[in-house]
């Protein structure tokens, strides 16, 4: 279940009649309006369109970074360093 309101059961006829029933909660109902349905599929819709958006964005990154042999050459030699750093660092351990 997604976004709703919470009203008790006490406090149910004093709610206007656009609201609709989603589910009963023990002593509280839940119930959803046309406004915070449409807000809900926003709320989902965006999140979707980040995860895309987020997606597009880290595959042109990794194709840019493929695409260049200096990053390439520096990745390398880093790697190589670290490599080099943990072996220093390892055997100066007693």
């Amino acid at each position: 279940m997604g976004y709703y309101l919470k009203i008790t059961k006490s406090n149910l006829g004093q709610s206007s009649g656009r609201i609709t029933s989603a589910a009963d909660r023990g002593e509280r109902r839940a119930f959803i309006t046309p406004e915070l349905k449409e807000m809900e599929g926003k709320i989902l819709g965006a999140e979707e369109r980040s995860v895309k958006l987020n997606t597009n964005c880290s595959s042109a990154c990794m194709k840019k970074v493929l695409a260049s042999t200096k990053i390439q050459q520096t990745a390398s030699a880093l790697a190589q360093l670290d490599v080099l750093a943990f072996i220093c660092r390892d055997s100066a351990t007693p």
